[in-house]
């Protein structure tokens, strides 16, 4: 078995702007499916793993956004409009 299967897969994650931002409305549709009152507790444990995902996703998001803002040099490519990379974060 390989021992770096986890370091050497985490390294490469690469996720962008709009990636994330259809992964967050995704899951706040999720949410919203279910309604205020799950019916179930299947549903109850689906709408706390989805709210503490879209949670987490838009904190990426954010520090991706604030990166690009000020110019950090670590984001390769940082013309206006473009994608962040945001593999660093997290």
């Amino acid at each position: 078995m390989e021992d770096n299967q986890d370091g050497g897969e985490r390294r490469g994650l690469r996720f962008t702007e709009s990636g994330l931002e259809a992964d967050i409305a995704f899951l706040e549709a999720q949410v919203a499916l279910v309604g205020r009152h799950p019916a179930t507790t299947y549903q109850t444990a689906q709408v706390r793993a989805c709210t503490s995902l879209a949670r987490s996703l838009t904190n990426i998001l954010a520090k991706a956004r604030n990166r690009r803002r000020s110019g950090d040099p670590r984001r390769p490519g940082s013309g206006a409009g473009g994608d962040t990379d945001t593999s660093g974060i997290g």
